[in-house]
């Protein structure tokens, strides 16, 4: 079992330790099936904290207006830098003002382009670092996924070096964007029907994907020296709905994706299956997948009813069973506290550390 370290800012005299093994059974701290711990003290509960391998260092903190103390992730100096871009496309953007959008690229500390680093795609780049420089001031309440430092403890700890390329999706347009086409395969859902009377929602993810293929990663190649082998492709919510659909559409491209809290069911499986019969899944290269959805609010319960079925859909039609994972925590909110905390056990699984 590798080593945590955990920084206790409430001030606690007297912790109590539980831990858990992969299944959510109670065991002793220190055997070697502990896969998770929580602590509480002075009436302060903090729930499930790091599933997975990965070392990582966790503070607590009290937010203004917020009931509970929430789980942060720390890290000693800054973890890197975030090149930003702002890229046009007039073919695939033209749903856009100016066809234009941001891309912001984390490029960890200590590279310095003598040797090539891997490629993880994430959406939602508007809260996915917290001490890259001076890019994000942490305005949200949950401060965002910290996914700069698990990739610092990533590298110190296993030596997998990553950049990030992360698609800025904070406008009015987000769903839109990260909403996939399916209509000629069966109904959207009713949930999806009440987001289309409150909003103006599109369906423009098969254009963002070819932005991202040929607009972003060509800048990508020569800017950076970068390996293309073992991409992955990262999301939450709308996110996690589009990086499952971008890896199947265009598959080959990403060995892994990251899915918390997915979308799923803004389409009924009928749509989902009449697609995935089209791919041919049993004859073609297949990423492995981790999906991840909490319980704790309405939104992760309604998530969840689809998040749980996507499996036996994939299966159905000719995944292999064994490259998805799956991790349901009933604890868990629809937020950014949640995603950052599940992110040791995707990388322990994904990259089979």
């Amino acid at each position: 079992m590798k080593k945590m370290n955990f920084l206790n800012t409430q001030h606690w005299q007297t912790v109590k330790v539980e831990g858990w093994d992969g299944e959510g059974n109670a065991v002793p701290p220190e055997s070697e099936q502990l896969q998770s711990l929580s602590f509480s003290g002075d009436g302060v509960q903090t729930g499930k904290v790091f599933p997975g391998e990965l070392a990582l260092t966790v503070d607590y903190k009290k937010i203004p207006g917020y009931p509970t103390p929430l789980t942060f992730l720390c890290a000693e100096e800054d973890t890197g830098h975030v090149d930003t871009y702002v890229l046009q496309d007039e073919e695939n953007l033209r749903y856009r003002p100016e066809c234009s959008k941001k891309i912001n690229v984390f490029v960890p500390k200590d590279y310095d382009g003598s040797r090539p680093y891997r490629l993880l795609y994430c959406f939602d780049a508007q809260n996915l670092f917290s001490r890259a420089g001076d890019y994000t001031q942490n305005a949200d309440p949950y401060g965002g996924w910290q996914l700069d430092i698990v990739l610092q403890a990533l590298k110190e700890q296993y030596g997998k070096e990553i950049l990030v390329v992360a698609i800025d999706n904070a406008d009015l347009l987000r769903m839109s964007e990260l909403f996939p086409d399916l209509r000629g395969y069966g109904p959207i859902s009713e949930l999806a029907k009440a987001e289309q009377r409150n909003h103006l929602v599109g369906t423009h993810l098969d254009q963002l994907a070819d932005f991202m293929r040929k607009t972003v990663h060509p800048l990508i190649l020569e800017k950076y020296n970068v390996d293309e082998t073992g991409m992955g492709i990262c999301g939450s919510s709308m996110g996690g709905l589009a990086g499952l659909y971008c890896a199947l559409r265009d598959l080959g491209v990403y060995d892994y994706v990251i899915s918390y809290s997915p979308a799923y069911g803004l389409y009924e499986e009928s749509a989902w299956y009449g697609w995935l019969k089209t791919l041919d899944l049993q004859n073609r290269p297949q990423p492995k997948l981790h999906i991840f959805c909490g319980g704790a609010d309405l939104l992760e319960q309604e998530l969840e009813k689809t998040a749980r079925r996507m499996k036996t859909i994939l299966t159905d039609c000719g995944y292999d069973g064994d490259k998805i994972y799956e991790t349901y925590d009933p604890d868990k909110k629809h937020n950014e506290e949640s995603w950052r905390l599940i992110l040791a056990e995707s990388f322990t699984r994904l990259f089979d550390l």
